[in-house]
């Protein structure tokens, strides 16, 4: 049985027709039921945008089947994700999330069903992944681990789902009872995940990926990620909740097709060591700065 694919949804209509026009064009598309959760307008200001796109959404063909859920209340993205994967894994015990801003590659749902199905039972494995930073893949087996929760189009199963945490502070707690530091919890990616999860407690931020990778580190699970994305984040324009203003995120390879079985087959490997490089470049002092100015200048 092929996972449900959930679709999350609010207020940006070209972004989320070139998210769900994409998704249809995916190989497995009209074998799957596609759910999707739009959120209620925040505001009088919101309502006709949200209208818009539901009307668009009612629309939808080209899958199985196609059920449209819709919120009365503006529950924000955090609050829907958490609410809507809880509710379906419960249901069909394994899922495929998208939020309205994520273009898929043609080979995106054979890529995640598949892994889905074959760690289905390995209990290590907590979460599927479908993009990948923009390291150097070459000679890189086709999918490896690696600890760190990326959210744009991923999976998971019920049985690892049970232990998601909405609390930051219980979870920080626990990080520090289990010896977990802040180098090991931020996987190379500088301070990024620290921030995240100091700023759910202190409320500045609303978030749930930071709070699904805590639990990840706290049970030691794996995530399996392709050494090139099957991915592409459409978002940073500035619409986004939790998005700034950049330069699109990700590549679009439709001819892609990568073994999902490689993460277990190579037990070393160089991918670990790409993503250090990687990181390390990207949070340099010097990077910050150009990133900085090309942000106001752009």
């Amino acid at each position: 049985m092929l996972a449900p694919i959930c679709l999350f949804t609010y207020k940006r209509l070209p972004e989320t027709k070139q998210t769900v026009e994409a998704l249809k064009r995916n190989d497995l598309a009209s074998e799957s039921n596609l759910i999707i959760f739009s959120d209620g307008p925040k505001n009088d200001a919101d309502s006709s945008n949200v209208d818009a796109v539901r009307q668009y959404l009612h629309s939808v063909e080209g899958f199985k089947s196609v059920k449209v859920i819709e919120s009365k209340e503006n529950r924000g993205l955090a609050r829907s994700i958490v609410s809507g994967v809880t509710s379906i894994v419960e249901r069909y015990g394994k899922i495929i999330v998208l939020e309205d801003d994520i273009v898929t590659a043609q080979g995106f749902l054979k890529y995640m069903n598949d892994a889905l199905e074959y760690y289905c039972d390995k209990n290590d494995v907590m979460q599927v992944s479908s993009f990948m930073f923009s390291i150097d893949s070459e000679n890189l087996p086709d999918t490896f681990f690696y600890q760190a929760n990326t959210c744009w189009g991923w999976g998971t199963w019920k049985r690892a789902w049970k232990y998601y945490s909405d609390d930051a502070e219980e979870l920080l707690n626990k990080l520090k009872t289990k010896g977990i530091g802040w180098e090991h919890y931020n996987s190379y990616q500088g301070k990024e995940f620290q921030k995240q999860l100091i700023g759910n407690i202190k409320g500045s931020m609303k978030t749930w990926a930071v709070k699904w990778h805590s639990v990840m580190k706290l049970h030691d699970g794996k995530v399996l990620h392709p050494k090139t994305s099957y991915v592409q984040n459409i978002g940073f324009n500035g619409t986004g909740e939790n998005c700034g203003v950049g330069d699109i995120e990700g590549l679009i390879n439709n001819k892609l097709d990568l073994d999902v079985t490689d993460a277990e087959k190579y037990k070393e490997n160089e991918a670990i060591e790409r993503l250090k490089v990687y990181f390390k470049n990207r949070y340099s002092y010097r990077n910050k700065i150009k990133r900085k100015l090309a942000y106001y200048f752009k």
